[in-house]
């Protein structure tokens, strides 16, 4: 289990260092600020429309607040800082359990 978790942190930061490097090059060919959010692209991975799907279907089972949170939270912010916290959050489940550290009686 433990290697699945640190097989996806790593898959996850290649794929933030990819964003990066992808929305850097569009920052400089633009000479605007852009950036990939990550509805853009599980939209472009999942096809046309289906960001709307998603959000609808979340929108008919739950608190119509609570998916407007959950879609300004998570898929409106940069998917290289999304895709960096998933990394860690992975890493940090996936890490070997520290050894207890043994006390000395003096």
């Amino acid at each position: 289990m433990r290697l699945l978790f640190r097989t996806m942190s790593f898959l996850a930061t290649l794929m933030a260092f990819v964003m990066i490097v992808v929305d850097g090059t569009t920052v400089i060919s633009a000479r605007e600020f852009s950036y990939t959010t990550l509805g853009e692209l599980l939209g472009r991975f999942l096809g046309p429309g289906s960001m709307e799907r998603l959000l609808s279907g979340l929108v008919s089972n739950i608190h119509p607040f609570v998916a407007r949170v959950v879609a300004v939270a998570i898929f409106a912010p940069p998917a290289a800082i999304n895709l960096a916290i998933f990394a860690i959050i992975c890493w940090m489940i996936g890490r070997r359990p520290s050894e207890p550290e043994a006390f000395e009686r003096s």
